[in-house]
């Protein structure tokens, strides 16, 4: 018996560990550490739109890590979105009108704003997209969305574009 004793004594920190590690392991807290640092690298990588929703799953979960990842979200789309393509920015743009939608004040209006004045003239249909995905926040909005879709529109109509297609409205992330 005094054999086995160091025998059960290591199997039974090896189990004790194992419960501690799988413990640890499904909280909120540490799923919620994961998932931020998965949308830091999604940024570094180019990848807005996933940085994006990855945020979005931590605000939406149980953690306390919430704040915080509203915070990255905001950050993301007071820096990278700016500079990002129109696509990728009205995508990260459409989590945004998300959260304000659900009383989180995240500032989308007028980083959207600033992305149309920047790409009106030279990407008409992207800018068309753009006003689509703010429209449920047009109330709040300091222009008026249906005039400028419709002075886009009418710029798009009378265009040399070969495609001159109205892109499709966007479907809601959720």
């Amino acid at each position: 018996m005094k054999k086995r004793l160091p025998v059960f004594l290591i199997v039974g920190l090896c189990i004790a560990g194992g419960v501690w590690y799988f413990l640890h392991t499904s909280t909120p807290e540490y799923r919620a550490e994961l998932l931020l640092a998965e949308a830091e690298e999604f940024i570094n990588s180019g990848q807005l739109r996933n940085a994006a929703q990855t945020y979005m799953k931590v605000i939406k979960g149980k953690s306390q890590r919430a704040n915080d990842a509203a915070v990255r979200f905001y950050s993301l789309m007071k820096g990278p979105v700016k500079d990002a393509s129109l696509g990728e920015a009205s995508a990260v743009l459409r989590f945004g009108v998300t959260l304000e939608e659900k009383g989180h004040g995240v500032g989308v209006l007028p980083i959207a704003q600033t992305l149309i004045e920047k790409h009106e003239l030279t990407d008409t249909k992207g800018t068309l997209a753009l006003l689509d995905v703010i429209a449920p926040l047009a109330e709040k909005c300091l222009f008026d969305i249906e005039a400028k879709r419709a002075e886009l529109l009418n710029r798009l109509k009378n265009s040399k574009d070969p495609d001159p297609k109205v892109p499709e409205r966007p479907v809601d992330p959720d």
